[in-house]
Protein backbone atom coordinates (compact mmCIF):
# COMPACT_ATOMS: atom_id res chain seq x y z
CA UNK A 1 0.00 0.00 0.00
CA UNK A 2 1.45 3.31 -0.74
CA UNK A 3 2.03 5.55 1.76
CA UNK A 4 0.74 8.67 0.05
CA UNK A 5 0.95 11.70 2.82
CA UNK A 6 4.72 10.48 2.47
CA UNK A 7 4.78 10.51 -1.44
CA UNK A 8 3.10 14.47 -0.86
CA UNK A 9 5.59 15.48 1.19
CA UNK A 10 8.59 14.33 -0.65
CA UNK A 11 6.75 16.33 -4.23
CA UNK A 12 6.60 19.05 -1.77
CA UNK A 13 9.70 19.55 -0.86
CA UNK A 14 11.64 18.67 -4.55
CA UNK A 15 10.48 21.07 -7.11
CA UNK A 16 10.23 18.98 -9.72
CA UNK A 17 12.05 21.41 -12.52
CA UNK A 18 15.14 22.10 -10.27
CA UNK A 19 15.32 17.69 -9.64
CA UNK A 20 14.90 17.36 -13.35
CA UNK A 21 17.22 20.75 -14.48
CA UNK A 22 20.19 19.07 -12.55
CA UNK A 23 19.91 16.68 -15.40
CA UNK A 24 18.53 17.64 -18.39
CA UNK A 25 19.01 21.43 -19.65
CA UNK A 26 16.13 23.38 -19.40
CA UNK A 27 14.94 26.66 -20.57
CA UNK A 28 12.16 28.88 -19.53
CA UNK A 29 8.77 28.51 -21.43
CA UNK A 30 6.04 30.64 -19.98
CA UNK A 31 4.66 28.92 -16.70
CA UNK A 32 6.42 25.31 -17.42
CA UNK A 33 10.33 24.30 -18.76
CA UNK A 34 11.67 23.37 -22.04
CA UNK A 35 14.31 21.14 -22.59
CA UNK A 36 15.55 17.96 -25.09
CA UNK A 37 13.95 14.61 -23.74
CA UNK A 38 16.46 12.35 -22.45
CA UNK A 39 14.58 9.41 -22.73
CA UNK A 40 14.53 9.58 -27.27
CA UNK A 41 16.48 11.48 -29.32
CA UNK A 42 15.31 14.63 -30.94
CA UNK A 43 16.81 18.15 -32.20
CA UNK A 44 13.75 20.13 -31.10
CA UNK A 45 12.89 20.39 -27.47
CA UNK A 46 9.81 18.45 -26.80
CA UNK A 47 10.08 18.11 -23.08
CA UNK A 48 8.39 20.06 -20.70
CA UNK A 49 8.46 20.28 -16.69
CA UNK A 50 5.65 21.85 -14.38
CA UNK A 51 6.29 22.97 -11.14
CA UNK A 52 2.37 23.59 -10.88
CA UNK A 53 1.46 20.39 -11.83
CA UNK A 54 4.34 18.70 -10.33
CA UNK A 55 4.91 16.75 -13.75
CA UNK A 56 7.03 16.43 -17.13
CA UNK A 57 5.85 15.18 -20.27
CA UNK A 58 7.50 14.47 -23.88
CA UNK A 59 5.29 15.01 -26.43
CA UNK A 60 7.61 13.27 -28.39
CA UNK A 61 7.30 10.20 -27.81
CA UNK A 62 4.98 10.38 -24.66
CA UNK A 63 6.73 9.60 -21.72
CA UNK A 64 6.09 11.45 -18.48
CA UNK A 65 4.97 11.26 -14.97
CA UNK A 66 5.74 12.79 -11.41
CA UNK A 67 9.68 13.23 -9.65
CA UNK A 68 9.41 9.32 -8.59
CA UNK A 69 8.33 8.16 -12.53
CA UNK A 70 11.33 10.79 -13.96
CA UNK A 71 13.91 9.43 -11.07
CA UNK A 72 13.20 5.80 -12.00
CA UNK A 73 13.57 6.02 -16.01
CA UNK A 74 16.35 8.23 -15.88
CA UNK A 75 18.43 5.95 -13.52
CA UNK A 76 16.62 2.22 -13.87
CA UNK A 77 15.38 1.96 -10.86
CA UNK A 78 12.75 0.85 -8.74
CA UNK A 79 9.65 2.69 -7.28
CA UNK A 80 11.27 1.53 -3.80
CA UNK A 81 14.58 2.72 -4.58
CA UNK A 82 13.40 6.45 -6.08
CA UNK A 83 11.60 7.15 -3.04
CA UNK A 84 14.49 6.19 -0.66
CA UNK A 85 17.09 8.42 -2.81
CA UNK A 86 14.21 11.52 -3.20
CA UNK A 87 13.16 11.27 0.78
CA UNK A 88 16.75 11.29 1.25
CA UNK A 89 17.37 14.36 -0.90
CA UNK A 90 13.86 16.10 1.04
CA UNK A 91 15.37 15.48 4.27
CA UNK A 92 12.79 13.01 5.48
CA UNK A 93 13.85 9.52 7.18
CA UNK A 94 11.34 6.90 5.99
CA UNK A 95 10.43 4.56 9.24
CA UNK A 96 11.87 0.45 8.68
CA UNK A 97 8.71 -0.73 8.64
CA UNK A 98 7.31 2.16 6.39
CA UNK A 99 5.00 0.19 3.83
CA UNK A 100 5.07 2.92 0.94
CA UNK A 101 4.85 0.56 -2.20
CA UNK A 102 2.77 -1.26 -3.84
CA UNK A 103 3.12 -5.09 -3.99
CA UNK A 104 4.47 -5.56 -7.80
CA UNK A 105 7.33 -2.84 -6.35
CA UNK A 106 7.80 -4.35 -3.60
CA UNK A 107 8.21 -8.11 -5.15
CA UNK A 108 10.91 -6.21 -7.58
CA UNK A 109 12.81 -4.75 -5.80
CA UNK A 110 12.92 -8.06 -3.41
CA UNK A 111 14.23 -9.85 -7.03
CA UNK A 112 17.03 -7.14 -7.57
CA UNK A 113 18.34 -7.18 -3.98
CA UNK A 114 18.84 -10.83 -4.83
CA UNK A 115 20.49 -10.22 -7.74
CA UNK A 116 23.18 -7.98 -6.34
CA UNK A 117 23.61 -10.16 -3.64
CA UNK A 118 23.95 -13.47 -6.09
CA UNK A 119 26.48 -10.75 -7.96
CA UNK A 120 28.90 -9.87 -4.63
CA UNK A 121 28.86 -13.69 -3.76
CA UNK A 122 30.09 -14.48 -7.53
CA UNK A 123 32.82 -11.57 -7.25
CA UNK A 124 33.97 -12.69 -3.93
CA UNK A 125 33.98 -15.88 -5.34
CA UNK A 126 36.18 -14.63 -8.14
CA UNK A 127 38.72 -12.36 -6.42
CA UNK A 128 39.25 -15.30 -3.89
CA UNK A 129 39.79 -17.84 -6.42
CA UNK A 130 42.24 -15.10 -8.15
CA UNK A 131 44.67 -14.42 -4.98
CA UNK A 132 45.10 -17.71 -4.33
CA UNK A 133 43.64 -20.54 -6.89
CA UNK A 134 46.22 -22.54 -8.00
CA UNK A 135 45.21 -23.10 -11.32
CA UNK A 136 44.79 -19.12 -11.49
CA UNK A 137 48.97 -18.74 -11.60
CA UNK A 138 48.30 -17.95 -15.48
CA UNK A 139 45.91 -14.95 -15.24
CA UNK A 140 48.41 -13.72 -11.83
CA UNK A 141 51.56 -13.54 -13.84
CA UNK A 142 49.47 -12.66 -17.35
CA UNK A 143 48.10 -9.29 -15.07
CA UNK A 144 51.89 -8.72 -14.05
CA UNK A 145 52.85 -8.55 -17.09
CA UNK A 146 50.46 -5.88 -18.28
CA UNK A 147 51.80 -3.96 -15.00
CA UNK A 148 48.97 -4.71 -12.52
CA UNK A 149 50.85 -6.06 -9.13
CA UNK A 150 49.54 -8.47 -6.88
CA UNK A 151 48.61 -5.49 -4.60
CA UNK A 152 45.86 -3.48 -7.24
CA UNK A 153 43.62 -6.66 -7.27
CA UNK A 154 41.37 -6.29 -4.98
CA UNK A 155 41.46 -2.69 -5.33
CA UNK A 156 40.39 -3.11 -8.69
CA UNK A 157 38.01 -5.72 -7.88
CA UNK A 158 39.65 -8.07 -10.37
CA UNK A 159 39.18 -11.81 -10.18
CA UNK A 160 39.46 -15.13 -12.06
CA UNK A 161 37.94 -18.41 -13.11
CA UNK A 162 39.59 -22.02 -14.03
CA UNK A 163 37.98 -24.74 -16.60
CA UNK A 164 35.82 -26.18 -14.04
CA UNK A 165 32.72 -25.97 -14.95
CA UNK A 166 31.02 -26.34 -12.33
CA UNK A 167 33.43 -23.98 -9.73
CA UNK A 168 30.84 -21.41 -9.04
CA UNK A 169 27.35 -23.56 -9.39
CA UNK A 170 28.83 -25.40 -6.56
CA UNK A 171 29.42 -22.88 -4.39
CA UNK A 172 26.00 -21.32 -4.95
CA UNK A 173 24.71 -24.78 -4.13
CA UNK A 174 26.55 -24.36 -1.12
CA UNK A 175 25.48 -21.16 0.60
CA UNK A 176 21.48 -22.18 -1.07
CA UNK A 177 21.32 -19.60 -3.65
CA UNK A 178 18.33 -20.20 -5.74
CA UNK A 179 20.28 -21.30 -8.99
CA UNK A 180 17.51 -20.48 -11.70
CA UNK A 181 17.96 -16.50 -9.97
CA UNK A 182 21.77 -16.79 -10.31
CA UNK A 183 20.84 -18.86 -14.08
CA UNK A 184 19.09 -15.58 -14.79
CA UNK A 185 21.56 -13.26 -14.15
CA UNK A 186 23.84 -15.11 -16.37
CA UNK A 187 26.24 -16.34 -14.12
CA UNK A 188 25.24 -19.79 -14.63
CA UNK A 189 23.82 -21.71 -17.36
CA UNK A 190 21.29 -24.47 -17.22
CA UNK A 191 21.40 -27.79 -19.79
CA UNK A 192 19.02 -28.99 -21.62
CA UNK A 193 18.73 -32.36 -18.59
CA UNK A 194 18.11 -29.56 -16.41
CA UNK A 195 21.57 -29.58 -14.22
CA UNK A 196 23.50 -26.12 -14.48
CA UNK A 197 27.36 -24.98 -15.03
CA UNK A 198 29.22 -21.65 -14.74
CA UNK A 199 29.14 -19.50 -17.74
CA UNK A 200 33.08 -17.72 -16.86
CA UNK A 201 35.53 -20.45 -17.55
CA UNK A 202 39.50 -19.63 -17.74
CA UNK A 203 39.47 -15.84 -17.70
CA UNK A 204 39.96 -12.69 -16.23
CA UNK A 205 37.01 -11.70 -14.47
CA UNK A 206 36.19 -7.72 -14.89
CA UNK A 207 32.96 -6.82 -12.20
CA UNK A 208 31.03 -4.01 -13.58
CA UNK A 209 29.96 -1.93 -10.95
CA UNK A 210 27.34 0.62 -10.81
CA UNK A 211 27.75 4.45 -9.29
CA UNK A 212 25.86 3.36 -6.23
CA UNK A 213 28.48 0.58 -5.41
CA UNK A 214 26.61 -2.26 -6.93
CA UNK A 215 28.15 -4.93 -9.00
CA UNK A 216 25.42 -5.45 -11.95
CA UNK A 217 27.08 -7.61 -14.37
CA UNK A 218 30.73 -8.62 -15.17
CA UNK A 219 33.20 -8.87 -18.31
CA UNK A 220 35.34 -11.68 -18.99
CA UNK A 221 38.46 -12.44 -20.69
CA UNK A 222 39.77 -15.09 -22.57
CA UNK A 223 43.65 -16.18 -21.81
CA UNK A 224 43.31 -20.03 -23.22
CA UNK A 225 44.07 -19.84 -27.23
CA UNK A 226 40.75 -21.40 -28.98
CA UNK A 227 38.34 -19.61 -27.05
CA UNK A 228 34.82 -18.83 -29.33
CA UNK A 229 35.07 -15.22 -28.22
CA UNK A 230 38.14 -12.86 -26.75
CA UNK A 231 35.50 -11.43 -24.52
CA UNK A 232 32.25 -12.38 -22.89
CA UNK A 233 29.64 -10.57 -20.80
CA UNK A 234 26.55 -10.63 -18.37
CA UNK A 235 23.23 -10.79 -20.33
CA UNK A 236 21.04 -7.93 -19.38
CA UNK A 237 18.90 -8.03 -16.86
CA UNK A 238 16.83 -6.16 -14.36
CA UNK A 239 19.75 -4.98 -12.98
CA UNK A 240 22.18 -4.68 -15.64
CA UNK A 241 21.88 -3.16 -19.34
CA UNK A 242 25.01 -3.17 -21.19
CA UNK A 243 24.20 -0.56 -23.85
CA UNK A 244 23.46 1.63 -20.84
CA UNK A 245 26.07 0.98 -18.82
CA UNK A 246 29.87 2.10 -18.52
CA UNK A 247 33.11 0.47 -16.78
CA UNK A 248 34.70 2.23 -14.04
CA UNK A 249 32.30 4.52 -12.84
CA UNK A 250 31.76 3.96 -9.34
CA UNK A 251 35.64 4.99 -8.78
CA UNK A 252 35.46 7.78 -11.69
CA UNK A 253 32.18 9.16 -10.66
CA UNK A 254 33.62 12.37 -8.49
CA UNK A 255 36.78 12.44 -10.18
CA UNK A 256 34.51 13.49 -12.99
CA UNK A 257 32.81 15.97 -11.53
CA UNK A 258 35.89 17.68 -9.93
CA UNK A 259 37.50 17.77 -13.35
CA UNK A 260 34.64 18.71 -14.95
CA UNK A 261 35.38 16.23 -17.67
CA UNK A 262 34.91 12.43 -18.58
CA UNK A 263 37.62 10.42 -20.28
CA UNK A 264 36.38 7.75 -22.94
CA UNK A 265 38.37 4.44 -23.88
CA UNK A 266 37.56 1.05 -25.59
CA UNK A 267 38.38 -1.72 -23.17
CA UNK A 268 38.65 -2.49 -20.00
CA UNK A 269 42.21 -2.99 -19.55
CA UNK A 270 42.56 1.32 -21.39
CA UNK A 271 40.78 2.12 -17.85
CA UNK A 272 42.42 -0.21 -15.34
CA UNK A 273 46.07 1.28 -16.74
CA UNK A 274 44.74 4.92 -16.73
CA UNK A 275 43.55 4.57 -13.27
CA UNK A 276 46.58 2.87 -11.89
CA UNK A 277 48.81 5.67 -13.86
CA UNK A 278 46.46 8.43 -11.69
CA UNK A 279 44.11 9.43 -14.07
CA UNK A 280 40.47 8.56 -12.15
CA UNK A 281 38.20 10.08 -14.39
CA UNK A 282 38.12 7.82 -17.21
CA UNK A 283 35.26 5.20 -18.27
CA UNK A 284 34.59 2.60 -21.07
CA UNK A 285 31.26 2.35 -22.33
CA UNK A 286 29.87 -1.34 -22.48
CA UNK A 287 29.14 -2.72 -26.07
CA UNK A 288 30.17 -2.53 -29.29
CA UNK A 289 29.86 0.89 -29.34
CA UNK A 290 28.85 4.51 -27.70
CA UNK A 291 24.99 5.01 -27.52
CA UNK A 292 22.87 7.56 -26.65
CA UNK A 293 21.98 5.70 -23.15
CA UNK A 294 25.56 6.25 -22.11
CA UNK A 295 26.09 9.85 -23.33
CA UNK A 296 22.96 10.56 -21.44
CA UNK A 297 24.24 8.61 -17.92
CA UNK A 298 27.64 10.25 -18.16
CA UNK A 299 26.35 13.96 -18.85
CA UNK A 300 24.81 13.88 -15.87
CA UNK A 301 28.02 14.23 -14.35
CA UNK A 302 29.75 16.40 -16.85
CA UNK A 303 29.03 17.55 -20.96
CA UNK A 304 33.12 17.57 -21.68
CA UNK A 305 33.54 14.17 -23.26
CA UNK A 306 37.41 13.70 -24.38
CA UNK A 307 36.80 10.29 -26.83
CA UNK A 308 40.82 8.27 -26.85
CA UNK A 309 40.45 5.97 -29.90
CA UNK A 310 43.41 3.64 -31.57
CA UNK A 311 44.74 4.40 -34.27
CA UNK A 312 43.84 1.87 -36.91
CA UNK A 313 40.60 2.17 -39.73
CA UNK A 314 38.58 0.18 -36.64
CA UNK A 315 39.25 2.64 -33.84
CA UNK A 316 38.72 6.16 -36.09
CA UNK A 317 35.41 4.56 -37.67
CA UNK A 318 34.05 3.82 -34.46
CA UNK A 319 34.63 6.99 -32.84
CA UNK A 320 33.21 9.15 -36.61
CA UNK A 321 30.26 7.15 -35.86
CA UNK A 322 29.38 8.40 -32.63
CA UNK A 323 29.84 12.03 -34.11
CA UNK A 324 25.90 11.99 -35.02
CA UNK A 325 24.36 11.10 -31.56
CA UNK A 326 26.89 13.95 -29.94
CA UNK A 327 25.33 16.12 -32.09
CA UNK A 328 21.90 14.97 -31.62
CA UNK A 329 22.61 15.37 -27.60
CA UNK A 330 24.32 18.74 -28.31
CA UNK A 331 27.85 17.64 -26.64
CA UNK A 332 31.16 18.70 -28.21
CA UNK A 333 33.63 15.77 -27.45
CA UNK A 334 37.15 16.41 -28.43
CA UNK A 335 38.89 13.75 -29.77
CA UNK A 336 42.29 11.84 -29.35
CA UNK A 337 44.07 9.58 -32.07
CA UNK A 338 46.73 7.22 -30.86
CA UNK A 339 49.62 6.45 -33.05
CA UNK A 340 48.64 3.23 -35.49
CA UNK A 341 49.15 -0.13 -33.34
CA UNK A 342 48.53 1.91 -30.25
CA UNK A 343 46.22 2.14 -27.69
CA UNK A 344 45.36 3.96 -24.32
CA UNK A 345 46.96 0.99 -22.10
CA UNK A 346 50.15 0.39 -23.90
CA UNK A 347 50.66 4.30 -24.47
CA UNK A 348 50.30 4.97 -21.06
CA UNK A 349 52.82 2.58 -19.87
CA UNK A 350 55.31 3.80 -23.02
CA UNK A 351 55.19 7.87 -22.27
CA UNK A 352 53.76 8.49 -18.79
CA UNK A 353 50.84 10.54 -16.98
CA UNK A 354 51.91 13.98 -17.74
CA UNK A 355 52.57 13.64 -21.85
CA UNK A 356 49.70 11.32 -22.06
CA UNK A 357 47.44 14.37 -20.30
CA UNK A 358 48.98 16.81 -23.19
CA UNK A 359 47.51 14.56 -25.71
CA UNK A 360 44.18 15.23 -24.37
CA UNK A 361 44.86 19.17 -23.64
CA UNK A 362 46.04 19.52 -27.15
CA UNK A 363 42.94 17.29 -28.62
CA UNK A 364 40.52 18.93 -31.43
CA UNK A 365 37.10 18.33 -31.45
CA UNK A 366 35.37 15.29 -32.67
CA UNK A 367 33.25 17.26 -35.31
CA UNK A 368 37.14 19.06 -36.40
CA UNK A 369 39.16 15.39 -36.54
CA UNK A 370 35.48 14.38 -38.94
CA UNK A 371 36.17 17.38 -40.59
CA UNK A 372 40.45 17.00 -41.57
CA UNK A 373 39.81 12.87 -41.97
CA UNK A 374 37.31 13.96 -44.70
CA UNK A 375 39.30 16.61 -46.16
CA UNK A 376 42.39 14.52 -46.01
CA UNK A 377 41.01 11.88 -48.34
CA UNK A 378 40.15 14.51 -51.17
CA UNK A 379 43.16 15.60 -52.41
CA UNK A 380 43.00 18.53 -55.53
CA UNK A 381 39.61 16.45 -56.92
CA UNK A 382 37.38 18.63 -57.59
CA UNK A 383 34.08 16.38 -57.74
CA UNK A 384 35.68 14.69 -54.20
CA UNK A 385 35.67 18.41 -52.37
CA UNK A 386 32.16 18.96 -53.56
CA UNK A 387 31.31 14.95 -52.15
CA UNK A 388 33.33 16.34 -48.44
CA UNK A 389 31.16 19.49 -48.05
CA UNK A 390 28.16 17.50 -48.88
CA UNK A 391 29.06 14.82 -46.51
CA UNK A 392 29.88 17.13 -44.00
CA UNK A 393 26.87 19.00 -44.13
CA UNK A 394 24.51 16.34 -43.35
CA UNK A 395 25.93 16.69 -39.61
CA UNK A 396 26.48 20.36 -39.72
CA UNK A 397 22.84 20.96 -40.26
CA UNK A 398 22.04 19.40 -36.78
CA UNK A 399 24.03 22.05 -35.25
CA UNK A 400 22.12 24.83 -33.56
CA UNK A 401 24.51 27.16 -31.83
CA UNK A 402 25.68 29.84 -34.47
CA UNK A 403 29.88 30.34 -32.97
CA UNK A 404 30.17 26.54 -33.37
CA UNK A 405 28.46 26.32 -36.82
CA UNK A 406 31.14 29.43 -37.50
CA UNK A 407 34.10 27.65 -36.52
CA UNK A 408 33.42 24.31 -38.32
CA UNK A 409 32.29 26.29 -41.42
CA UNK A 410 36.01 27.94 -41.77
CA UNK A 411 37.68 24.66 -40.68
CA UNK A 412 36.42 22.80 -43.72
CA UNK A 413 36.86 26.35 -46.31
CA UNK A 414 40.65 26.11 -44.82
CA UNK A 415 41.03 21.93 -45.56
CA UNK A 416 39.59 21.90 -48.65
CA UNK A 417 41.32 25.52 -50.13
CA UNK A 418 38.02 27.01 -50.84
CA UNK A 419 36.37 30.26 -50.17
CA UNK A 420 34.71 30.49 -46.66
CA UNK A 421 31.09 32.16 -47.91
CA UNK A 422 31.09 29.67 -51.15
CA UNK A 423 31.27 26.70 -48.30
CA UNK A 424 29.05 28.64 -46.03
CA UNK A 425 26.05 28.59 -49.14
CA UNK A 426 26.61 24.99 -50.10
CA UNK A 427 26.14 24.20 -46.50
CA UNK A 428 23.29 26.14 -45.85
CA UNK A 429 21.77 26.84 -42.61
CA UNK A 430 18.09 24.85 -42.44
CA UNK A 431 17.35 22.32 -40.41
CA UNK A 432 13.99 20.32 -40.12
CA UNK A 433 11.99 21.15 -36.79
CA UNK A 434 9.71 19.72 -34.98
CA UNK A 435 6.66 21.65 -33.58
CA UNK A 436 5.19 20.66 -30.32
CA UNK A 437 1.88 19.59 -30.40
CA UNK A 438 -0.78 22.10 -29.05
CA UNK A 439 -4.55 22.03 -28.76
CA UNK A 440 -6.50 25.37 -30.17
CA UNK A 441 -9.26 26.83 -27.96
CA UNK A 442 -12.45 25.33 -29.19
CA UNK A 443 -15.83 28.17 -29.56
CA UNK A 444 -18.06 26.60 -27.17
CA UNK A 445 -21.43 26.62 -29.23
CA UNK A 446 -24.72 25.72 -27.25
CA UNK A 447 -25.12 22.81 -30.98
CA UNK A 448 -22.17 21.03 -29.25
CA UNK A 449 -22.59 20.13 -25.51
CA UNK A 450 -19.99 16.93 -26.17
CA UNK A 451 -17.74 19.75 -27.21
CA UNK A 452 -18.39 21.65 -23.96
CA UNK A 453 -18.10 18.10 -21.81
CA UNK A 454 -14.23 17.84 -23.50
CA UNK A 455 -13.76 21.41 -22.79
CA UNK A 456 -14.85 21.11 -19.55
CA UNK A 457 -12.22 18.43 -18.98
CA UNK A 458 -9.44 20.17 -20.44
CA UNK A 459 -9.79 22.97 -18.61
CA UNK A 460 -9.71 21.45 -15.35
CA UNK A 461 -6.98 18.93 -16.32
CA UNK A 462 -4.97 22.82 -16.48
CA UNK A 463 -6.52 24.05 -13.34
CA UNK A 464 -6.92 21.01 -11.24
CA UNK A 465 -7.77 23.10 -7.91
CA UNK A 466 -11.30 23.79 -9.58
CA UNK A 467 -12.48 20.44 -9.24
CA UNK A 468 -14.29 20.47 -5.90
CA UNK A 469 -15.96 23.44 -7.12
CA UNK A 470 -17.18 22.10 -10.32
CA UNK A 471 -18.15 18.72 -9.31
CA UNK A 472 -20.37 20.06 -6.63
CA UNK A 473 -22.61 21.52 -8.92
CA UNK A 474 -22.28 18.88 -11.89
CA UNK A 475 -22.64 15.07 -11.47
CA UNK A 476 -20.53 12.37 -13.08
CA UNK A 477 -23.92 11.04 -15.17
CA UNK A 478 -24.36 14.33 -16.84
CA UNK A 479 -21.69 13.45 -19.42
CA UNK A 480 -22.76 11.74 -21.94
CA UNK A 481 -19.33 11.09 -23.85
CA UNK A 482 -18.14 7.61 -22.17
CA UNK A 483 -14.15 9.16 -22.43
CA UNK A 484 -15.37 12.37 -20.76
CA UNK A 485 -17.43 10.28 -18.15
CA UNK A 486 -14.80 8.06 -17.07
CA UNK A 487 -12.18 11.26 -16.43
CA UNK A 488 -14.65 12.61 -14.79
CA UNK A 489 -15.53 10.01 -12.49
CA UNK A 490 -12.06 10.25 -11.22
CA UNK A 491 -11.79 13.53 -11.00
CA UNK A 492 -15.12 13.44 -8.57
CA UNK A 493 -13.40 10.67 -6.16
CA UNK A 494 -10.13 13.01 -6.04
CA UNK A 495 -12.16 16.16 -5.63
CA UNK A 496 -13.45 14.69 -2.79
CA UNK A 497 -10.45 13.24 -0.79
CA UNK A 498 -8.71 16.58 -1.39
CA UNK A 499 -10.17 19.70 -0.67
CA UNK A 500 -7.05 21.43 -2.89
CA UNK A 501 -6.60 18.44 -5.95
CA UNK A 502 -3.21 18.65 -8.11
CA UNK A 503 -2.55 16.65 -11.06
CA UNK A 504 -0.86 14.35 -9.72
CA UNK A 505 -3.58 13.40 -7.30
CA UNK A 506 -5.58 12.71 -10.01
CA UNK A 507 -2.66 10.73 -12.03
CA UNK A 508 -1.93 8.68 -9.22
CA UNK A 509 -5.54 7.29 -9.13
CA UNK A 510 -5.11 6.37 -13.48
CA UNK A 511 -4.18 2.95 -14.36
CA UNK A 512 -4.14 3.10 -17.61
CA UNK A 513 -1.30 3.95 -19.30
CA UNK A 514 -2.72 5.39 -22.24
CA UNK A 515 -5.63 7.62 -20.70
CA UNK A 516 -2.33 8.61 -17.94
CA UNK A 517 -0.85 10.16 -21.32
CA UNK A 518 -3.60 11.86 -22.85
CA UNK A 519 -4.35 13.23 -19.41
CA UNK A 520 -0.62 14.85 -19.52
CA UNK A 521 -0.93 15.60 -23.18
CA UNK A 522 -4.11 17.85 -22.41
CA UNK A 523 -2.80 19.24 -18.95
CA UNK A 524 0.52 20.94 -20.69
CA UNK A 525 -1.89 22.53 -24.00
CA UNK A 526 -1.92 26.24 -24.84
CA UNK A 527 -2.00 28.38 -21.95
CA UNK A 528 -4.34 30.27 -20.81
CA UNK A 529 -5.41 33.32 -18.46
CA UNK A 530 -7.09 32.70 -14.88
CA UNK A 531 -9.89 34.58 -15.99
CA UNK A 532 -10.16 33.51 -19.75
CA UNK A 533 -10.13 29.65 -17.62
CA UNK A 534 -12.70 30.66 -15.22
CA UNK A 535 -14.99 31.92 -18.18
CA UNK A 536 -14.84 28.96 -20.10
CA UNK A 537 -15.25 26.37 -17.13
CA UNK A 538 -18.47 28.34 -16.18
CA UNK A 539 -19.90 28.48 -20.16
CA UNK A 540 -19.08 24.49 -20.05
CA UNK A 541 -21.07 24.42 -16.92
CA UNK A 542 -24.00 26.32 -18.19
CA UNK A 543 -24.44 24.44 -21.47
CA UNK A 544 -24.11 21.06 -19.83
CA UNK A 545 -26.69 22.68 -17.01
CA UNK A 546 -29.22 23.46 -19.61
CA UNK A 547 -28.97 20.57 -21.54
CA UNK A 548 -31.54 18.28 -20.10
CA UNK A 549 -34.22 22.03 -20.60
CA UNK A 550 -33.07 21.58 -24.34
CA UNK A 551 -33.71 17.76 -24.55
CA UNK A 552 -37.07 18.13 -23.58
CA UNK A 553 -37.87 20.86 -25.08
CA UNK A 554 -36.67 19.24 -28.18
CA UNK A 555 -38.38 16.21 -27.62
CA UNK A 556 -41.58 18.29 -27.06
CA UNK A 557 -41.16 19.89 -30.74
CA UNK A 558 -41.11 16.34 -31.76
CA UNK A 559 -44.70 15.48 -29.92
CA UNK A 560 -45.97 18.54 -31.43
CA UNK A 561 -45.02 17.52 -35.19
CA UNK A 562 -46.83 14.57 -34.53
CA UNK A 563 -49.65 15.88 -33.21
CA UNK A 564 -50.00 18.86 -35.83
CA UNK A 565 -49.63 15.92 -38.41
CA UNK A 566 -52.22 13.82 -37.09
CA UNK A 567 -54.88 17.16 -36.14
CA UNK A 568 -54.82 16.41 -32.64
CA UNK A 569 -55.87 19.80 -31.55
CA UNK A 570 -56.19 19.31 -27.96
CA UNK A 571 -52.64 18.10 -27.77
CA UNK A 572 -51.37 20.55 -29.92
CA UNK A 573 -52.50 22.78 -27.67
CA UNK A 574 -51.10 21.32 -24.47
CA UNK A 575 -47.48 21.30 -25.79
CA UNK A 576 -47.49 24.56 -27.37
CA UNK A 577 -48.27 25.61 -23.29
CA UNK A 578 -45.69 23.33 -21.92
CA UNK A 579 -43.13 23.92 -24.53
CA UNK A 580 -44.09 27.97 -23.95
CA UNK A 581 -43.31 27.63 -20.01
CA UNK A 582 -40.31 25.98 -20.41
CA UNK A 583 -38.95 28.53 -22.58
CA UNK A 584 -40.02 31.64 -19.92
CA UNK A 585 -38.28 29.68 -16.82
CA UNK A 586 -35.23 28.62 -18.95
CA UNK A 587 -34.62 32.73 -19.44
CA UNK A 588 -35.14 33.87 -16.10
CA UNK A 589 -33.13 31.21 -14.85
Amino acid sequence: MINKPLIEEIRERIPISSFIGERVTLKKAGRNFKGLCPFHSEKTSSFIVSDEKQIFHCFGCGEGGDVFRFLMKFDNISFIEAVKQLASLAGITIPEDNKFARREDAELEKKRELFFRLNKVAAEFFSKNLESGESSDKVRKYLNERGIKTEFFKQLLLGATDNNWEALTTELKRIKAPLDMAAELGLIRVRANGTYYDFFRSRLIFPIVSQRGEIIGFGGRALEDGEDAKYINSPDSIIYNKSSSVYGLESAHRDIRLKDAVILVEGYFDVVSLKLSGIENVVAPLGTAITVSHLRLLSRFSKNMILIFDGDDAGVNAALRSLPLFVEQKLIPKAVLLPRGEDPDTMIQKEGKEKFLHRIESAVTLFEFFIDRIASKCGKDTSAKVEAVTKVGKLYNLLTDPVEKSIYRKRLSQALGLDENVVGERLGDSRGRIEIRSFEKRKIVESSPISAERLLIESLLRDTGKMRDVFSQIEVETFQDEWCRNIASIMQGVSEKNEKSTLTDLLDEVENEELIGEIRDLAFGEEWDEEELTGVIVDCMEIMKKRPEKEHLNMISKKLKEAQESGDHELVLSLLKEKSFLKRQSLTN
